[in-house]
C-alpha cells in the first residue's frame, strides 16, 4: 500500500503540472494570445499549427480525465482507510492534526 500510495501522489502531481502546461502549448499553437490573469496577452512564439493543436488538446483531454479519476480513486482509498480499515490515515490529512 505504501508503494501504491507513493506512486498516485507522484503521478498527481506530474498530472497537475501536465495538464495546464499541455493547455497552454494548445492555446499557443492555434496562434491565439495566451490570456493571463485576462489583463496581459503573452504571443505566441511558435507558427500556428491547428493539426499539433488538435494533438496536443488530445493529450490535455485524457491526461485531464486521468487526473480526475484518479483524484477520485485517491479520495475513495482515503475513504475507505477510514470506515473500513479504521486507521488515522484520513485524519493526518487534516490540518493541526499530527
Amino acid at each position: 500500500m505504501a508503494v501504491a500510495a507513493r506512486l498516485s501522489h507522484f503521478t498527481l502531481y506530474a498530472l497537475l503540472l501536465a495538464v495546464p502546461i499541455l493547455g497552454t502549448i494548445v492555446q499557443l499553437k492555434r496562434g491565439d494570445p495566451l490570456p493571463i490573469f485576462g489583463v496581459w496577452h503573452v504571443v505566441s512564439p511558435w507558427p500556428a499549427d491547428r493539426g499539433i493543436a488538435r494533438i496536443v488538446l488530445r493529450m490535455h483531454e485524457y491526461l485531464a480525465i486521468t487526473l480526475v479519476s484518479l483524484a477520485g480513486v485517491h479520495a475513495a482509498a482515503a475513504l475507505l482507510h477510514h470506515s473500513v480499515f479504521r486507521d488515522r490515515t484520513l485524519v493526518r490529512m487534516l490540518p493541526g492534526v499530527t
